[in-house]
C-alpha cells in the first residue's frame, strides 16, 4: 500500500476529510488506514541480529508495521491478528499533526480497529481540537485545567472525546510531559478492548 505526500496533505488541510461519506453511518479514515476493514499494510524490512532477535532495518519506502516483540518466533508467526503495533512511515509522508515517525495501531481479529498517536503537547493543542472538530463535530465531553511545571509555570490542559455510533475519540493535549499530547481514534469494539485490558490489569496488581 502506497500513501502519497499529496494524499495526506489533503487529509489535514481538509480537517480530516471523510471523502464526503455518512460520519455517523461509516467506519472512519484516519490517515488513509480504515477502521474496521483487514489490516493489510506489509511488515517493516528485517534484520536479524541474533538467533532469536531482529530490528527493524528503517528506511523503508512506504507504509509499513513493526511488531512490538521483535523475536524471531514472533517474526515467523501468520500476519498480524491481534496486536499492538506500530505504524512507520517515511519522514516525507509524515502527517502534520504527529509527532514523531510512527503511530500506533491496534488490531483485533485481523482488522485495523485503533489508531493512537502522539502530538506536540501545548505546542499544537489548539490546531489538533479544532482538526478534531471539524472532522467530528463538538466534542461529547470536553474539561480544562491546567498544569504547573516545577519552576511554576503554568499551561491549560484539554480532555476532549467524541461519542459516535461507530467511533469514539480522546485527545489529551498534555500527558506526562508539555511537549507530549495523546490522539487515540478507536472503533466501538476497540474502545471497549482497551476498557476491558486496563480493568484486568488495574485488578492484576501484585498484592501486598
Amino acid at each position: 500500500m502506497r500513501f502519497k505526500v499529496a494524499m495526506l496533505l489533503t487529509l489535514f488541510c481538509a480537517g480530516f476529510t471523510v471523502n464526503g461519506q455518512d460520519k455517523s453511518t461509516t467506519y472512519m479514515t484516519v490517515f488513509g488506514l480504515k477502521l474496521g476493514q483487514k489490516f493489510t499494510l506489509p511488515e517493516c524490512r528485517r534484520m536479524k541480529i541474533t538467533k532469536n532477535h531482529f530490528v527493524y532495518s528503517g528506511g523503508d519506502s512506504d507504509w509499513c508495521y513493526q511488531r512490538i516483540d521483535a523475536s524471531v518466533d514472533e517474526a515467523k508467526e501468520q500476519p498480524i491478528t491481534n496486536a499492538t503495533v506500530l505504524i512507520s512511515f517515511p519522514f516525507a509522508d509524515r502527517p502534520q499533526l504527529v509527532s514523531g515517525l510512527s503511530i500506533s495501531g491496534q488490531v483485533l481479529d485481523g482488522n485495523l480497529e485503533g489508531i493512537g498517536f502522539n502530538t506536540l503537547g501545548v505546542r499544537d493543542s489548539d490546531e489538533i481540537l479544532s482538526a478534531l472538530t471539524e472532522k467530528y463535530g463538538k466534542p461529547t465531553a470536553k474539561d480544562s485545567s491546567e498544569v504547573k511545571t516545577q519552576i511554576g509555570a503554568t499551561f491549560p490542559r484539554i480532555l476532549a472525546s467524541w461519542k459516535l455510533p461507530n467511533l469514539v475519540i480522546v485527545f489529551q493535549s498534555i500527558t506526562t510531559q508539555i511537549n507530549s499530547g495523546l490522539v487515540t481514534i478507536d472503533s466501538v469494539k476497540c474502545r471497549e478492548w482497551r476498557d476491558a485490558t486496563l480493568k484486568r490489569l488495574t485488578n492484576e496488581g501484585r498484592p501486598l
